[in-house]
């Protein structure tokens, strides 16, 4: 018997390596991934020619590149009954964030009673495409938006202040350093200068559009971003050359020569203290935290790369053994985690897990129905694939109201990082199962799930049910039923169950027994074989 003839007739292992090649690895960034453009905003008044530094004068109107800093307003009281909605944001710009934002903008739109939203922010930063969703999000809110800043808000947070209606810090809070950074598989990563510049430009882009809509300075969130700017507001140095700015409390809500604050509205010590100051004291507090739910969704996503890694590995192992068994169980659970993770974290919709459970159901087919590899293994693997990329795009969930979507560059580069992931996940997982190939046969665990010696009689094992079925060797006999590839064949008065060696038999065609392995009855059809020679013993090379 020549065990690696058979397993190259297998037609699961061109389903294991077609599955490889689509499944992709979520949790890496795109190193330098491409900038999307600025998001569409409503018309502002053009901005005029940039002001050297030092143009301005004390007293003066503010630079004309400079928007004019605006107070803060107050929301729109409807007495009794009003409430306001509190979004707690102290932790990174990731993707689970998303759905909880998209949570507390839904209740916003379906509650009308809300007056206004407070951001309570103790942030770091995080990714700016997750930025980008959220202060479109802030656009489409019908209540004014405020910052309560609890007491850093560091690059992201810092941006995120020029999309809201009012900035309000803590005293010991602060506001700045909003220099993009880029991270890759293995930390940050350095870039081409150009290629830097380039993302500034796009960074400072943002920020003018949204001190636009919203009245902050503009030269204060360039100055944030690019430490080659130099601002000066009349002869008061705001930001040197050569330095990110980053603002204290004391130094945001400071007064300028033009008579307005810097970027900062007030100082507050407390939530209650912002409340009161907005006539929001006596409102209803609506608060928006991470759910249990979201809280495992944000730590599946972290472990994504490894639970997509364990799940190729115990569906490979299932493969390559009889029957359903623990890998093939420890497959299934990782996947699932994984598309649990995605699905509360925002990231993958109903839509994507759809697509993914019509290539399951494709692909079982494919296996226990329909034997070799054909349309339905195709479209299993393409549906699948298909499903794991869109995973990896961010999804609003059907339930969520109606917020604008992604643009075409943002989206362009959410599929390159799924790609990304694609390539990533391939060559791992290729690497681990060269690995398994390779050393796991020589373990103690292998040992114990396969047999290394045959099971002969010599050994003193029995083998009643070979001898009953070894005079079988070499009779024709008849299909009783659809062999795919196993089924029941009728040789004279008696009854089998019969195997072929992947061939699909109709019901009734004429078959021959080509050997007999244990317990398995090996046939092949009449039409295409030489019955061997009884005394033989049967075909050395039949399958296994």
């Amino acid at each position: 018997m020549n065990k690696n003839n058979a397993r190259r007739k297998h037609p699961r292992n061109s389903l294991l390596l077609c599955l490889l090649l689509l499944t992709p690895l979520p949790g890496f960034a795109v190193p330098g991934g491409p900038a999307p453009k600025p998001p569409k905003t409503p018309k502002a008044t053009p901005a005029k020619e940039p002001a050297k530094p030092g143009e301005a004068q004390a007293g003066a109107t503010a630079p004309a590149a400079d928007t004019p800093f605006r107070d803060s307003v107050m929301p729109e009281l409807g007495g009794e009954g009003d409430k306001v909605l509190i979004f707690n944001l102290h932790c990174e710009f990731n993707k689970p964030l998303l759905y909880s934002a998209r949570r507390a903008l839904r209740i916003v739109k379906n509650d009308p009673a809300i007056r206004a939203v407070i951001i309570d922010m103790d942030t770091p930063g995080g990714e700016v495409g997750v930025l980008m969703e959220i202060t479109g999000m802030i656009r489409e809110c019908r209540v004014p938006v405020y910052l309560f800043i609890n007491p850093a808000a560091t690059s992201a947070g810092a941006l995120l202040s020029f999309a809201t209606q009012g900035i309000y810090l803590r005293p010991e809070g602060s506001i700045g350093a909003a220099a993009p950074v880029f991270r890759g598989p293995g930390g940050f990563l350095k870039v081409p200068s150009s290629f830097a510049e380039k993302y500034r430009s796009y960074m400072k882009g943002i920020v003018r559009a949204l001190a636009q809509n919203n009245g902050y300075r503009q030269r204060v969130g360039e100055a944030m971003i690019d430490q080659d700017v130099e601002y000066k507001i009349g002869d008061h140095l705001v930001s040197a050359k050569g330095s990110l700015l980053t603002l204290t409390a004391k130094e945001a809500v400071e007064i300028m020569p033009d008579g307005k604050p810097l970027h900062g509205h007030a100082i507050v010590n407390s939530l209650d203290e912002l409340l009161k100051l907005k006539m929001l004291d006596k409102a209803q507090r609506i608060r928006i935290k991470l759910s249990s739910s979201e809280k495992i969704a944000r730590f599946l996503t972290m472990i994504a790369p490894l639970l997509m890694l364990l799940g190729m590995l115990g569906f490979y192992v299932e493969i390559r053994t009889p029957g359903i068994g623990l890998p093939g169980l420890v497959a299934v659970i990782c996947f699932a985690l994984a598309m649990f993770g995605h699905h509360v974290a925002g990231l993958a919709g109903k839509e994507d897990l759809l697509l993914l459970a019509v290539g399951v159901t494709l692909l079982l087919i494919e296996i226990f129905v329909i034997p070799g590899f054909g349309v339905c293994g195709v479209l299993g693997l393409l549906f699948m694939g298909a499903g794991f990329v869109m995973m990896m795009i961010p999804h609003l969930p059907s339930s969520a109201p109606e917020f604008p979507t992604l643009s075409a560059d943002l989206l362009e580069h959410y599929l390159k990082s799924a790609l990304f992931n694609l390539i990533i996940t391939v060559g791992l997982t290729a690497f681990a199962i060269f690995l398994l190939k390779k050393f796991l046969p020589k373990t103690a665990f292998y040992s114990k799930l396969v047999l290394r010696h045959a099971a002969t009689k010599e050994a003193g094992y029995t083998a009643t049910q070979e001898d009953e079925n070894k005079p079988l060797v070499g009779m024709t006999g008849e299909a009783l039923s659809i062999l795919r590839p196993s089924g029941i064949g009728l040789f004279g008065n008696r009854r089998v169950d019969v195997v072929t060696r992947g061939d699909y038999l109709e019901k009734g065609e004429k078959i021959i027994v080509k050997a007999v392995k244990g317990s398995r009855i090996i046939v092949v059809p009449a039409a295409t074989e030489t019955p061997p020679d009884p005394d033989a013993g049967g075909d050395k090379d039949a399958s296994d």
